[in-house]
């Protein structure tokens, strides 16, 4: 997936709606105003929309990766930190100016980061987390398929390509989605409902756990 011009603006909203069929839950403006005088800096406004539209969401917040809600937000390094993966090996961040990268921060010791960049836009990289959290926890129905080979052509045939970003690929099709990491020998399907993994991922022999 290429970056995306600096004025591509993700409509968070209609990204939850399409992946979970109903309008998802954000937080008030006036707690992303605490959080700004208590950081004393701006949040960025692909971080503020992302917030505004989804930012009470579970399945979105913490399925997977931990989101740190407004009160959470950290200031550090010249950096707002905003997510921490799941196992704590790494956070991510953003500089505080528009048009900046995501950034991941490798945790070598106690209070050591090392900062590499993500190489897309904050905006890009919300949109590849939110749908990695639907993927990996968000969509209640999941399971793996141990030997992808045979029905790989038949996924890059007829699902959307949603996510290509480093090791990670993600596909959807109505309302499942199937994740690929390179390396891995082994695929992992989800569906927002146990119909559509029947229909969707049952068809392609994922059995779900």
């Amino acid at each position: 997936m290429s970056k995306w011009p600096r004025d591509r603006k993700t409509d968070f909203v209609q990204l939850f709606e399409r992946l979970y069929e109903r309008r998802p839950v954000g937080v008030a403006e006036t707690a992303l105003a605490d959080a700004e005088r208590r950081l004393g800096v701006a949040i960025p406004a692909p971080l503020r929309a992302f917030h505004l539209a989804c930012g009470a969401e579970p399945c979105v917040m913490a399925a997977h990766n931990r989101f740190y809600g407004p009160a959470g937000l950290r200031y550090s390094e010249g950096r707002i930190l905003f997510c921490e993966e799941n196992q704590g090996a790494c956070v991510w961040g953003c500089r505080p100016e528009e048009g900046a990268d995501a950034e991941v921060g490798n945790v070598l010791g106690e209070d050591t980061l090392e900062w590499h960049s993500e190489e897309v836009w904050l905006s890009q990289f919300l949109e590849i987390l939110l749908y990695l959290q639907t993927a990996w926890g968000g969509f209640e129905h999941a399971g793996d398929l141990q030997d992808p080979e045979p029905v790989m052509p038949r996924i890059e045939a007829s699902w959307e390509r949603v996510v290509d970003h480093q090791d990670l690929t993600i596909y959807r099709r109505g309302d499942a989605l199937i994740s690929a990491l390179d390396g891995q020998p082994f695929l992992t399907g989800a569906a927002r409902t146990s119909e559509g993994f029947v229909r969707h991922l049952g068809e392609l022999r994922f059995n779900e756990m």
